[in-house]
């Protein structure tokens, strides 16, 4: 390898060393701006689902304090932008006391989100990437969030939404398309 470069002349071994040094700081500045993107689309989805769920939060109705019917008021609850939302409302036993008819069986984690929020948080959030039981998935992951209802007292009831992530997902797979075929291209002008 060695007798190979002392062979190139000093034109090739620059431009070579050129294209090296110019390839690495564009994948790493490629590879940044990824995951500032990511984090970015993550936080305003979040934020999304954050106003969404108070939205929803103000059109449940609660029964009786000694029997705890609640109800969605489905006629009233806007459509999220992505796509069909999975409603649920939770008692931090972890029973459910009221869902929307689209869940079908799916099971939302709840232990560790509540557990969070009962650390101080306003709300939880996790990234659902195993869509298998979702009747008519729309997305290939759902975002989830829990968010406390106040009732009576300290948080016992939880608001727990799940969105698909077609947005999300879609705009990142544009990025990484424009990276992909981009970088080989903008390398070889170099």
């Amino acid at each position: 390898l060695v007798t190979f470069l002392k062979s190139l002349s000093i034109k090739v071994r620059l431009t070579a060393l050129f294209v090296i040094l110019f390839g690495t700081t564009t994948i790493l500045f490629s590879a940044s701006m990824y995951f500032l993107l990511d984090d970015s689309l993550l936080q305003d989805f979040d934020n999304a689902l954050y106003n969404y769920s108070i939205d929803v939060s103000r059109n449940i109705k609660f029964g009786a304090a000694n029997d705890l019917l609640v109800t969605v008021d489905e006629d009233k609850i806007f459509p999220f932008s992505s796509g069909t939302a999975l409603i649920l409302i939770r008692h931090a036993s972890g029973a459910i006391m009221s869902q929307t008819a689209n869940i079908g069986k799916v099971e939302f984690p709840y232990k560790k989100e509540i557990q969070n929020i009962k650390k101080g948080a306003d709300s939880s959030y996790t990234t659902i990437e195993d869509t298998e039981g979702f009747p008519d998935a729309e997305a290939d992951s759902y975002r989830l969030i829990t968010f406390p209802i106040d009732y009576i007292g300290p948080s016992t009831i939880f608001l727990q939404i799940a969105v698909p992530m077609t947005t999300f997902e879609s705009q990142l797979d544009r990025f990484t398309r424009i990276i992909n075929y981009g970088l080989p291209t903008l390398l070889l002008l170099a």
